[in-house]
């Protein structure tokens, strides 16, 4: 094994080896199509370990955190390089925190390379990427738009065995099959057991994918339902639309005619395409409601489920609550929601208010607590200070009968929110607003991420876009058709919904779980010993 006894490997170590799993980390990322790197894109942070733990004492910690740091922010800055053109503040603020969270948690992989055998290294550096993957989607400040394992939208015939690890089972897998080639290098360099060694890293990757080959190859089953999604490229926020919103749905309407007029049982439309849905305890008087409303007259076995802005009259314990608007012309507080709104004629109209936001766009993190966040905010055309709506209903239902979920953009990215929507739903309906991003490659990192989401529950994804990535995936992850960016217009699909629940949904959170755990007492007893050292010293 390579020694860290001067300042060249040390350079190898801290610098080239985090370099290179960025790069090859970034070139198998979608929309790159190369998505065998990832299965050895984490190899090089392995042999990075072998350099630095002999580098001299504590100093390994540090040099293996900045190496981690340099490979993970090499890989997300270059891959989400579309926000920036438009968020600056937000980009950089995003890709520093994921890089340095991430690498926090991996520092104490060094002790266990000093102290323990070579596989506890892998197994703590699992359960802290998995750890983080899980933080990501529960706190504030992340975005699960990297965990591993969503990184194979654009092959799903290779990932159909998510329907029984999903997309977190899916990130285990990536770091065991990297982990299993960077032992059977080792292997190779020491001319001992590498053929035992290469024949399980290549079983662990090939495997899986046989399977799911298979699968993706046998017959689809489940009842066939026509929905429609409108793929559009409106200016949001326009005074026009504020002030006249039925302008905004007739023009809608008029878009959607061709699905009207083959009986689509579902059409949806983006997310916040309605800027002004009005005050939601009276939805139903609202101009934007009436005007789609009595047009369905005409059709009554289509539902239109369409994104907008609704209101409420804030509380008064709410009055001071940096999240809370006031009107001077009327003299009352307000709070603005993000609303998915389902209408049918003669029938009742749901509603499901956003809870997952888009940080420093559409809710800014600890404002009260912290009112200088304000100023690391740079909207791309959201409200920054939207609230949930408690009064909303998850799940919606069709004229005909049948359930869906009414998911609202940056949403549909979370894997375990996502699996659990799922649960009750026939359908997922996504309504999102891309009208701000200029770079079309976001988008399309989007859709595939949402193929997957697909994939781990059998559950068909309708997704209406403005300006972004319209799409119709079926169960297999396939994406049945798109539009992209100013190509406008409506999409009519015939889906089978979703007959069956995975195994995945069952069991979603399991790995995460293990995962959680391995890493709280694995970080807890080195911490324990390294102090305990250091005390000594």
């Amino acid at each position: 094994m390579l020694q860290a006894n001067n300042f060249k490997q040390i350079l190898v170590g801290v610098l080239l080896f985090p370099l290179l799993s960025g790069l090859l980390m970034l070139l198998g990322w979608p929309p790159n199509r190369m998505f065998l790197l990832l299965f050895v894109g984490l190899v090089p942070l392995f042999f990075s370990v072998d350099l630095l733990k002999n580098s001299g004492g504590k100093r390994a910690y540090l040099l293996f955190f900045i190496g981690q740091f340099i490979a993970h922010l090499l890989w997300v800055a270059v891959s989400m390089k579309w926000l920036a053109s438009t968020s600056p503040q937000s980009y950089v603020t995003g890709i520093i925190i994921e890089s340095t969270v991430l690498a926090l948690a991996l520092t104490p992989t060094m002790w266990f390379a000093k102290h323990w055998r070579k596989n506890a290294r892998f197994f703590f550096f699992a359960a802290a990427w998995m750890s983080v993957e899980y933080l990501n989607q529960h706190w504030m400040f992340g975005t699960p738009y990297f965990a591993l394992g969503s990184g194979f939208g654009m092959h799903p015939s290779w990932v159909q065995h998510y329907e029984f690890i999903g997309i977190e089972g899916g990130s285990l897998w990536v770091l065991g099959v990297n982990y299993l080639t960077y032992r059977a290098i080792v292997c190779f360099q020491q001319r001992s057991g590498w053929f035992k060694a290469t024949s399980i890293a290549f079983v662990a990757l090939v495997f899986p994918m046989l399977v799911s080959w298979f699968i993706y190859n046998a017959e689809t089953s489940g009842e066939v339902k026509r929905v429609a999604v409108l793929h559009a490229f409106v200016k949001p926020n326009q005074q026009e639309f504020t002030d006249f919103p039925e302008h905004m749905t007739a023009q809608l309407f008029r878009n959607s005619l061709a699905a009207l007029k083959t009986e689509s049982e579902l059409i949806v439309w983006p997310e916040v395409i309605v800027n002004n849905l009005g005050w939601l305890s009276n939805i139903t008087q609202e101009k934007a409601f009436v005007s789609v409303y009595k047009a369905l007259e005409k059709y009554p076995n289509t539902t239109v489920c369409t994104g907008g802005y609704g209101f409420s009259v804030a509380p008064r314990e709410l009055h001071d609550d940096p999240y809370t608007s006031f009107d001077s012309t009327y003299n009352y507080y307000y709070l603005t929601h993000n609303i998915a709104l389902s209408i049918s004629y003669g029938e009742r109209a749901p509603i499901r208010s956003k809870s997952v936001f888009v940080p420093f766009q559409e809710r800014i993190p600890m404002l009260k607590e912290f009112p200088f966040m304000e100023n690391l905010a740079d909207m791309v055309g959201s409200n920054s200070k939207i609230s949930y709506y408690p009064n909303g209903v998850e799940i919606h239902k069709t004229k005909s009968g049948w359930f869906y979920a009414p998911i609202l953009c940056y949403e549909s990215i979370f894997p375990l929110e996502m699996a659990r929507k799922a649960n009750d739903a026939e359908l997922i309906s996504i309504s999102a607003n891309e009208y701000w991003n200029t770079d079309l490659s976001g988008s399309e990192q989007y859709l595939y991420n949402n193929v997957l989401m697909a994939i781990q529950s059998r559950t068909p994804i309708a997704k209406s876009s403005n300006s972004g990535a319209s799409g119709i995936i079926d169960k297999k992850g396939t994406i049945l058709q798109k539009r992209v960016g100013r190509d406008t217009g409506i999409l009519i699909q015939d889906v089978a919904l979703k007959d069956r629940s995975t195994l995945y949904t069952s069991l979603a959170g399991s790995f995460y779980f293990i995962a959680i755990l391995t890493f709280v007492l694995g970080a807890g007893f080195a911490l324990f010993q390294f102090f305990k050292r250091f005390t000594s010293q």
